[in-house]
């Protein structure tokens, strides 16, 4: 979840930089609030079980579904300690729809990995 606070901060922080830009702009001001109302997000956490060695899947639904399948997803895996290996998330191609995803959890380890290891989700779509 860490990540995704601070790729939020990120924009936060760039919105307040455009926002200065704009300065007594009101056009520019107005247009920029326009800009940011149009930006919608998803968070999502679950926590994996038991993940053997290659690819677990874990379906993945928002709280509140998006408009439509056309938005990016940013998955990333926290916890989990492989040997000689890493966990990594993914979204399975063609899996997208407004309601949700499918990640893709890869385990390149030697062995398989205890229950405890999290995939935080974020979706995103401007519009």
């Amino acid at each position: 979840m860490g990540q995704f606070l601070r790729e939020l901060e990120d924009i936060r922080s760039r919105l307040r930089y455009f926002a200065r830009m704009a300065g007594t702009n009101m056009s520019g001001l107005r247009t920029l609030q326009s800009d940011v109302s149009k930006l919608q997000f998803r968070l999502r956490v679950y926590t994996l079980p038991l993940l053997s060695v290659g690819n677990s899947t874990q379906a993945v639904v928002w709280s509140t579904p998006m408009p439509d399948a056309n938005y990016g997803v940013v998955c990333t895996v926290e916890g989990g300690t492989t040997i000689l290996g890493s966990l990594k998330g993914s979204i399975q191609d063609g899996t997208i729809t407004a309601n949700g995803c499918t990640a893709i959890i890869t385990n390149s380890g030697l062995v398989s990995i205890a229950a405890g290891a999290k995939i935080h989700l974020m979706a995103y779509r401007e519009g």
